[in-house]
């Protein structure tokens, strides 16, 4: 997922939760999500999706993912990449590059009914929802910036995969995720709800099925 996120007030001014029972508490909200999406979704059916495949992201927040077909209409899909933040600096808005790592479990729910209609599945094309981690280091690339603590969301996404015979491929995603990295007036806080939206323009490096 492509996340352009916006601070007002700084480099210092997001935190995270950082104790062990957090990280156990983002990782079952994550598991137990992506349990309920494949239990109320699941359902017999020819895997459509390819077994694998490798994609690059190059413009707006490059990266490269790897998408795997875990079974039928369902796939996990691991991402890396760099993200942009824009900050407000003593009344100066600027620009910072980090590191971003993304887990997603992604399930197509529309491959049977597009095939019906002739239309191409090749690529991992069509519909979905998923249940995302996001995860991005707080020291900035190619400058000094940092901020205080990482930067953590989990939650949820509807979206769209096209890819095509040039192996160019066009991604959106839209949904709704929660912040555990944020601080309000310069107070601590135990997160935020955060509306994640995502596009991605690349190509397909290397699929197989």
């Amino acid at each position: 997922m492509s996340l352009f996120h916006y601070n007002p007030s700084g480099f210092a001014t997001i935190t995270r939760l950082t104790t062990p029972k957090f990280y156990k508490t983002t990782l079952t909200c994550f598991l137990l999500l992506f349990t309920l999406v494949t239990t109320i979704n699941a359902q017999d059916t020819d895997a459509l999706l390819e077994k694998g495949m490798v994609k690059a992201n190059l413009l707006f927040t490059p990266s490269i993912n790897y998408e795997y077909n875990v079974y039928d209409d369902f796939t996990l899909k691991a991402e890396a990449g760099i993200t942009p933040t824009l900050f407000n600096i003593f009344g100066t808005k600027k620009v910072a590059f980090f590191q971003k790592y993304e887990v997603q479990g992604k399930y197509y729910y529309n491959l049977k009914k597009r095939v019906s209609k002739g239309k191409s599945v090749s690529g991992n094309s069509g519909n979905f929802v998923a249940a995302v981690y996001n995860y991005q280091n707080k020291e900035a690339l190619f400058s000094e910036a940092r901020r205080s603590t990482d930067f953590s969301t989990l939650g949820g996404v509807w979206g769209f995969q096209r890819s095509y015979n040039s192996g160019l491929s066009l991604l959106f995603e839209i949904g709704f995720g929660y912040d555990f990295a944020y601080r309000s007036n310069g107070r601590d806080s135990n997160g935020r709800p955060f509306p994640l939206i995502g596009f991605e323009l690349g190509w397909v490096i290397f699929k197989h099925n």
